[in-house]
């Protein structure tokens, strides 16, 4: 009689998707300890929260595979996490993306010898013996609250990798090389005290050298700037970004240390955004347009170009030359008002390029136009006076930005367009005036701190 297929049990503790969704052939379902299922009923109360109860909720899955293919078993569940990492982990926003400590996955296969215990495999990569009657796992790090997330069903990751050209036998190593960039992408975004930026930086460049095949070659910066152009067209500013990236790299590897981490526009007079989060954004976009252009379709090769000049090469330009910009700005109407606002939006709180002076500026313009384009009360046009009437002084200028920013939050100003006003997008306006209080309040300071003291004060007018 032939043996019959090993079921592996999966729980990743610490991601709750919110609906059920197939990756790679396998089913992942959010459950709630309290209702769980057998095995699942005994399996998710041995792990533990941030507090040290149980957790209430985790995503589970079943892996069965047949005697002698335990290997391969493992490999699909380390594709699973991979691609998990390229769809979940997202560095546009940091704040309310999971970690790689999130995506641990724990398989567990019952015993036979000892019933109620398992084989536990944290990653399949170890086998323990654990008995959930008797003890407990806790989070991998100290900090790691369990996440819900979505994982979105037309993501082109998730389609493009389920396409004919992808599933095919004769693409399985371009596959494989494609999940291990996303293996190498989602190590970038761990929380683990020991891998700093400087481990990221060569975790990325690993990713790179998978993904765009030049790992063997002795001109890796080249090989960068040329793949990548091949991916997302010509670009000073993408060849600029590789050369800076793989020369921090380099003296990472053969040095143990560099001080460039972060990426220096050539008009900026200082470095300006992180070379591990553009590095994140700019693989993300290489990515996709390695899948599509296997996959092909009219927008194949577009689609990637356009992405990376509309998402990221507007980012490695500096805040001080986009004040620079907005200051300037000639007309607030129309189209060019939602510009105007775009680009406020795009002021980066990592960024303190630019000065004091020119922030009071910008800030003065964008109010003036809030309270032109919407119906606020008297109570609301006296703090957005105060606002414009602030000048240089740094302490003065975050001080009143946090009382707008309190007040659009609690609603004390709930601005309604203004009669007649035309072509207005309340909700663009309410947004800008809300991320540049909070863009000040955070860089502000960092300005101050890097001058060594206190600011010059702005001059008045727009």
């Amino acid at each position: 009689m032939a043996p019959a297929p090993a079921s592996y049990h999966g729980v990743f503790p610490y991601l709750v998707l919110f609906e059920p969704i197939r990756v790679l052939g396998l089913d992942l379902e959010p459950v709630r300890a309290s209702s769980a299922e057998p095995p699942f009923d005994r399996i998710l109360p041995a792990f533990r929260d941030l507090r040290g109860e149980p957790i209430r909720a985790a995503t589970c899955f079943t892996l069965r595979a047949e005697p002698g293919a335990e290997t391969a078993a493992a490999r699909l569940v380390q594709d699973l996490v991979a691609l998990l990492g390229y769809l979940l982990l997202d560095p546009e926003h940091p704040a309310s993306s999971p970690v790689a400590e999130n995506l641990a996955a724990w398989l567990f296969q019952p015993m036979q010898d000892r019933p109620g215990a398992f084989v536990a495999m944290p990653n399949f990569a170890r086998h323990l013996t654990f008995d959930p009657r008797e003890q407990a796992i806790f989070p991998p790090t100290a900090d790691l609250p369990a996440l819900q997330d979505h994982i979105n069903p037309d993501a082109p990751a998730l389609t493009l990798m389920e396409d004919p050209a992808w599933t095919q036998p004769a693409s399985g190593k371009a596959r494989a090389r494609v999940l291990l960039a996303m293996y190498w992408y989602s190590r970038t975004f761990t929380t683990d005290p020991l891998d700093d930026d400087r481990t990221k930086i060569v975790h990325m460049a690993t990713a790179f050298e998978v993904l765009l095949q030049f790992g063997m070659e002795r001109a890796k910066r080249k090989s960068l700037q040329g793949e990548l152009q091949k991916l997302l067209g010509e670009d000073p500013l993408l060849a600029e970004w590789a050369s800076q990236f793989y020369e921090s790299r380099s003296e990472i590897v053969h040095r143990g240390w560099t001080a460039d981490l972060l990426f220096q526009h050539p008009l900026a007079t200082r470095a300006h955004t992180s070379l591990v989060n553009s590095g994140q954004r700019i693989l993300r976009i290489a990515t996709e347009a390695e899948l599509r252009q296997r996959a092909g379709g009219p927008l194949a090769r577009e689609l990637p170009g356009l992405f990376y000049r509309r998402f990221v090469q507007p980012d490695l330009e500096p805040n001080e030359a986009r004040l620079t910009r907005l200051d300037a700005w000639k007309r607030l109407r129309g189209r060019a008002a939602r510009e105007f606002l775009n680009l406020i939006g795009q002021l980066g709180f990592t960024d303190a390029s630019g000065s004091v002076a020119a922030v009071a500026k910008v800030g003065r313009r964008l109010v003036r136009y809030f309270m032109k384009t919407c119906e606020i009360d008297s109570a609301g046009h006296g703090l957005l006076r105060r606002v414009i009437q602030a000048d240089g002084d740094p302490r003065r200028l975050v001080e009143v930005y946090r009382e707008l920013q309190a007040a659009v939050r609690e609603g004390e100003i709930a601005p309604c367009p203004v009669s007649g006003a035309g072509d207005l997008h309340l909700w663009r306006t309410e947004r800008a005036v809300r991320h540049f209080a909070a863009y000040v309040q955070q860089v502000v300071p960092v300005m101050v701190a890097a001058r060594g003291g206190a600011a010059a004060p702005a001059r008045q007018g727009t």
